[in-house]
């Protein structure tokens, strides 16, 4: 019998780790449209779980947690953002009961209470 050899081809969107650090996927920062200084949230109605823009670069004082800035500065076209926030990072992992969690996203939804466009984060499928 011939098996597959990766369970799983698909690629995360998110990555948590313990140390607090965040990886954002380019496809979830043009979703966002996430730029340089940033703020990213996560919001949950007990259910599902929300990753939306707090703030917006032109609007922040002073200093935040979930500030976004590019993973690779050097690079001109990379969309991939990065964040940290230990507040947010427990509040995942202890899911999870992990050092370190992958995780998809859906689809892009409009919620006026978080202020516009969210992306739900499939908590309980992680990659």
């Amino acid at each position: 019998m011939i098996k597959s050899i990766s369970a799983n081809t698909r690629k995360p969107d998110l990555t948590f780790y313990k140390s607090g650090r965040i990886d954002i996927s380019a496809s979830v920062s043009k979703a966002l449209a996430l730029k340089k200084g940033d703020v990213i949230d996560i919001a949950s109605d007990g259910i599902e779980y929300y990753l939306y823009v707090k703030y917006r670069a032109g609007s922040v004082i002073g200093r935040h947690y979930g500030h976004c800035f590019p993973s690779h500065p050097g690079k001109t076209q990379s969309n991939n953002m990065r964040a940290h926030s230990v507040a947010l990072t427990d509040a995942i992992l202890r899911i999870h009961h992990a050092d370190v969690v992958s995780l998809p996203v859906g689809s892009p939804a409009d919620i006026p209470a978080l202020g516009g466009v969210a992306l739900p984060i499939i908590i309980r499928n992680r990659l």
